[in-house]
């Protein structure tokens, strides 16, 4: 059985990440159960860039077929003053409710249309420092809620408990597998693509 190395430490993506490849024949890793510590600085000039850098980092460090990705909130209304390349970090070390609360401060006098807001994700395989196969992808847009609630927070990706659909009345976060792909969101667009992928090289 192929193996494979989910490259994150981050268990809200390494939950994706595993339902990305779902019923393939592989025997999954993380970081955690090699022992595995490594960072990869997030200093490329877009996401692709990024997820390329982890997936040829840790195929390297760990000696096996690496799956790793980068993605951010886009928020058009702000224009050059965000940049979805340091979502998880724009805010400084603070927690993920502190975060959620910095960017609703930031777009406050923001309403209507001006608060649609979606995800762009990249993702990465690599083998021994080689990239395979690469995608990128937008998500479903939504709108950034004006207030948040922590019981919406979702630890490791703090954007879910803000970026609201008003058809389902549901943050993304609260979203159920059945409406991720109504809403045709960017991990189900990967899917399928990331799947094709994997079935071909495993054989």
């Amino acid at each position: 059985m192929q193996r494979l190395l989910l490259a994150t430490t981050n268990t809200a993506k390494e939950r994706e990440l595993r339902r990305l490849v779902d019923g393939l024949a592989l025997e999954l890793a993380t970081p955690r159960d090699l022992a595995l510590s490594l960072e990869v600085p997030e200093e490329e000039a877009t996401h692709l860039g990024n997820a390329q850098a982890k997936a040829v980092a840790f195929s390297r460090a760990a000696g096996m077929v690496s799956l790793a990705s980068d993605g951010g909130l886009v928020l058009p209304a702000l224009g050059d003053a965000w940049d979805s390349l340091r979502t998880g970090r724009f805010a400084g070390d603070v927690g993920d409710l502190a975060k959620a609360r910095e960017l609703l401060r930031r777009m406050r006098g923001q309403s209507g249309e001006q608060r649609r807001i979606f995800w762009h994700e990249a993702l990465v395989v690599a083998e021994a420092g080689r990239v395979l196969a690469s995608w990128e992808v937008e998500g479903s847009h939504g709108y950034l809620l004006e207030e948040v609630a922590p019981s919406r927070v979702v630890p490791g990706f703090w954007a879910a408990g803000i970026w609201f659909f008003p058809e389902v009345g549901k943050t993304y976060g609260e979203l159920d597998e059945g409406e991720r792909r109504q809403m045709d969101d960017h991990w189900t667009r990967l899917r399928p693509m990331v799947q094709e992928f994997l079935k071909g090289y495993v054989g």
